[in-house]
């Protein structure tokens, strides 16, 4: 057997992207870089606050939609569909932890408060990760 130094295995330096370094952190890796390309200027957009504020109110209607039993008494759901509903908003919860898991990330490596971060991205998702990283300047140290 072979001398083994380590058990990660790094890529060659002829196949890694050029802009990727070797710290491995999320605001250095090129998926970054592409999407600062993609969405980086959406938190300076006027209809970006809005549209956070949006998913918010949307999400709580789902949740209460789900839970709450009124939209079924009154006839506008089905018990089904309450359901259904229940398991859209399980995957909603499973992908907002993740989300904020990554902008907490993204916020720490940045000198920001993760737990703000955090709890900004698990009430509205993909927009607040856009805001977190690339809507707030660095914090200064």
């Amino acid at each position: 057997m072979g001398d083994r130094r380590s058990a990660r295995v790094r890529p060659s330096r002829a196949r890694a992207s050029p802009d990727a370094r070797e710290d491995d952190g999320v605001l250095e890796s090129s998926l970054y870089a592409l999407g600062e390309k993609l969405v980086g200027a959406w938190p300076q957009q006027a209809w970006f606050r809005p549209a956070q504020v949006a998913v918010v109110i949307g999400i709580a209607g789902v949740v209460d939609a789900g839970y709450s039993g009124d939209w079924s008494r009154i006839g506008v759901l089905t018990r089904e569909q309450e359901d259904v509903i229940k398991s859209v908003v399980a995957f909603i919860f499973v992908a907002h932890v993740a989300v904020g898991a990554l902008a907490a990330r993204v916020a720490q490596e940045r000198g920001n408060d993760a737990r703000a971060a955090f709890a900004q991205a698990f009430a509205c998702g993909f927009l607040a990760l856009v805001d977190v990283s690339y809507g707030t300047k660095e914090a200064k140290e």
